[in-house]
């Protein structure tokens, strides 16, 4: 007997279905557009993510197969709820069934950030009133217990986290249930395309984030799949509670949820039989943290069939709507032997290359690094794609300059790009990403392709433990992004760092100098000579601490044999300026000291004991280096040539585009441009953005006889042939995407400004 095409829902599902509204099988049934990878006509990985991205730039074949990129062909639960429709309204008032204005809303303050709301309920005894409260703001902080309860004839609305609340009057008791507010409820499952659909999106929970569907329980998941040799099923898991807060005889409680959320998964073949293969759960007081669990299906393997997830929570959470199960990122893969590399990406932000002894820095103490540029192969002459992390980081991850990815202020990768995180994860590659978040975060795209992606403001040494703890349970192929921001402002090392490298100091600078504090840029006095020497000391200090907590991370690879079959590149996005042309920190030039990061290759048999390479290369040229060397061919907007081969090299001309933003009012957003070709460089910025450097408008160095760029050999011939050049090459790399803009919130906002990224510099 063959399966039917699509799947007949289970008695309670079905029953379920023919009680509800419309709106209502918004979270108890939930269809997916099928998507496929292989044989037919596939939708493409973004596409089926609900991302829109017309003419998709590469479809390819998947190895590894994304549950949330197939076809869903039940999703079905039981509502707790007594209306949905109700529950979903969100922006009116309701008085015994009729609909009002909320023109009884006055506004109290609550908390620093937030306010509440009392509305005046009719005055006769037992009656009974259900309200849909309005919807103030999109803060999620929850009722204190210490809030002020509501006074007799009121109803108190918590602004942003409660849109429904049911109200009953019976002579003297009041009773207050708080629902979360139906936005927030969205936002726990995942966004909704037009058709209402609920798609997965990012979930972070403490720093670690990853493409994630969120589900009341009970709720159950029915995916029909093929499954290869040696199957395995990975999937994160998680819960989040919803609380329920009271008010009886004007005393205030919370009602939290005591049970488990149950999580399990079945397995049904062809002829019907039923298989729990694995079931386990998670306690209320393990809330908002993902764990893993992995589950063998080889002995179904080359089988097509159905597999069952099921989100159920114990009889201790009787209560509706209290609590939510998530399932990450559900992925199958083999566990058959694959001899493709490991890969691994280090970017060390904010780290100049002519700061390690490697490069020939006489005051350098990078033992770690030196070895590894001895062992590997060292890039002399690397040039970032930019002067700062964003536009930098979107150009490694996706092979593209800033003109064609468009990312320079708030913005978020267009969906058309792909990045090397997806084209590796398509290909059979576990995928990490351990940040020091900043602008290095999901919120700009960067999570796209990462099983999980963790980002937290953290030491370079726990960086680097996170990342040998998550390599230690990969069985795979792998790809894993490490990134810190240790070198980068506020510089502040440890004590043993600064031995012997920074130099006895009595001027006004404190132990731990963060440069915008000083107003150090061009826009404040200009520091004094020791002053510039002690903040330089202090960069070097940090730099020898990253170079140790690195040398640590190589050794427990070397100690674990990691780098028998591994791609290691260490890297950074971009320099720091130390007043070499009237300015401190980055982001405003494009000089040498910015756009000069150190690149080193090691990968044994391969990029191992080489000369260093003297030609110039790009951080353009990483991403098609990965996919190269785990044998896959890159996508066609790649402008990157993979390391290591000569071809297409030559005398190409290297573009950094930049659209300004750590600048004035007057400047920002407004082109600037630098092009290399061969030894010679040319760089032109709007007029007004740096009033403090010496040299004013367009500009062309030498950096074979002059490469702290001191001696200007623009003339009026040489600058419209630049000027020329460089339009040129705009046009031929022009945006590719839609960059869309991003909100940061009030607690990214504060960690920008510890990096020293706040308003204009």
């Amino acid at each position: 007997m063959r399966w039917v095409p699509w799947y007949v829902p289970h008695p309670l599902a079905r029953s379920n279905r023919t009680k509800m509204p419309r709106k209502a099988a918004l979270l108890a049934i939930l269809l997916f557009v099928p998507a496929s990878c292989g044989d037919g006509d596939p939708v493409s990985t973004a596409e089926s993510r609900g991302y829109q991205s017309p003419g998709r730039s590469l479809r390819r074949e998947c190895v590894n197969t994304r549950l949330f990129d197939e076809s869903l062909i039940l999703a079905a639960g039981e509502p707790r709820l007594e209306s949905f429709d109700e529950f979903l309204l969100g922006e009116q008032v309701w008085i015994l069934g009729e609909t009002i204005a909320p023109a009884g809303w006055r506004r109290i303050p609550w908390a620093p950030t937030l306010e509440r709301a009392r509305l005046q309920l009719p005055s006769a005894g037992g009656v009974r009133v259900h309200i849909e409260a309005e919807y103030l703001a999109k803060s999620g902080m929850l009722p204190r217990d210490d809030d002020p309860t509501p006074k007799p004839g009121e109803c108190v609305i918590a602004r942003g986290w409660i849109t429904r609340v049911r109200v009953e009057r019976a002579q003297e008791s009041l009773k207050l249930d708080y629902l979360a507010r139906s936005e927030a409820l969205r936002t726990l499952m995942g966004p909704l395309d037009s058709q209402e659909r609920v798609m997965p999106r990012e979930i972070s929970f403490r720093g670690d984030s990853r493409r994630s569907i969120g589900f009341p329980a009970p709720t159950e998941l029915v995916y029909e799949v093929t499954l290869p040799v040696a199957a395995q099923l990975d999937f994160g898991m998680a819960r989040s509670n919803l609380y329920l807060a009271s008010t009886a005889d004007g005393l205030r409680s919370r009602v939290a949820p005591q049970g488990q959320v149950l999580f399990s998964v079945s397995v049904e073949t062809e002829d019907g039989e039923v298989t729990e293969v694995w079931s386990g759960g998670i306690p209320a007081n393990a809330s908002n943290l993902f764990s893993d669990t992995s589950v063998d299906l080889s002995r179904w393997s080359g089988e097509l069939v159905r597999l069952h997830i099921r989100i159920d929570t114990s009889q201790e959470d009787s209560q509706a709507g209290t609590a939510f199960g998530y399932l990450a990122e559900p992925l199958i893969w083999s566990a058959k032997e694959d001899l493709r590399p490991n890969l691994i990406l280090v970017v060390l932000d904010t780290l100049r290359a002519d700061r390690l002894g490697c490069y020939d820095y006489e005051r350098a103490k990078t033992p770690h690094l030196d070895k590894l540029a001895q062992e590997g192969v060292l890039f002399k002459d690397t040039m970032s794609a930019s002067s700062w992390t964003l536009p930098s980081h979107a150009s490694i991850f996706t092979s593209t300059f800033p003109s064609q990815h468009g990312l320079w202020n708030d913005q978020r990768l267009p969906d058309s790009l792909d990045t090397v995180a997806e084209v590796l994860s398509d290909a059979g590659y576990r995928t990490a990403a351990i940040t020091g978040h900043g602008f290095v975060k999901p919120a700009h795209g960067f999570a796209r392709g990462f099983e999980s992606f963790w980002g937290a403001s953290v030491e370079a040494q726990e960086t680097f433990d996170l990342c040998a703890s998550w390599i230690a349970e990969q069985a795979a192929p792998y790809f894993l992004f490490a990134h810190t921001y240790q070198v980068h402002s506020p510089y502040d090392p440890a004590p043993e760092y600064r031995d012997g490298l920074v130099r006895p100091y009595d001027g006004p600078l404190g132990e731990s100098v963060t440069l915008k504090d000083h107003k150090f840029g061009g826009n404040g006095n200009p520091p004094s000579e020791a002053d510039i020497r002690y903040i330089s000391d202090l960069y070097d200090a940090e730099v020898r601490e990253v170079d140790d907590a690195l040398g640590r991370f190589i050794e427990r690879l070397e100690a674990q044999g990691e780098l028998e079959n591994t791609l290691l590149i260490v890297t950074s996005d971009h320099g720091e300026e130390f007043f070499e042309h009237g300015a401190a920190a980055h982001g405003r030039s494009l000089y040498q000291d910015q756009l000069h990061v150190p690149l080193i290759v090691y990968w044994k048999g391969h990029f191992e004991g080489g000369p260093a390479v003297e030609h110039t290369v790009h951080l353009v040229d990483i991403a098609p280096t990965l996919t190269k060397a785990a044998g896959l061919p890159a996508p066609p907007a790649w402008v990157g040539v993979p390391l290591g081969s000569e071809d297409g090299l030559g005398e190409r001309p290297l573009y950094t585009p930049m659209l300004t933003r750590w600048s004035g009012r007057q400047t920002q957003g407004l082109q600037a441009v630098s092009v290399r070709l061969g030894s010679l460089k040319y760089v032109d910025y709007p007029a007004g953005l740096r009033p403090f450097d010496a040299i004013k408008g367009p500009a062309l160095f030498d950096l074979s006889t002059d490469p702290f760029e001191r001696n200007n050999l623009i003339d009026e011939e040489s600058a419209a042939r630049w000027a020329a050049r460089a339009a040129q090459l705009r046009k031929r790399y022009p945006l590719l995407g839609e960059a869309n803009s991003v909100q940061i919130s009030a607690e990214e906002l504060r960690e920008l400004e510890m990096l020293g990224y706040a308003g204009s510099e």
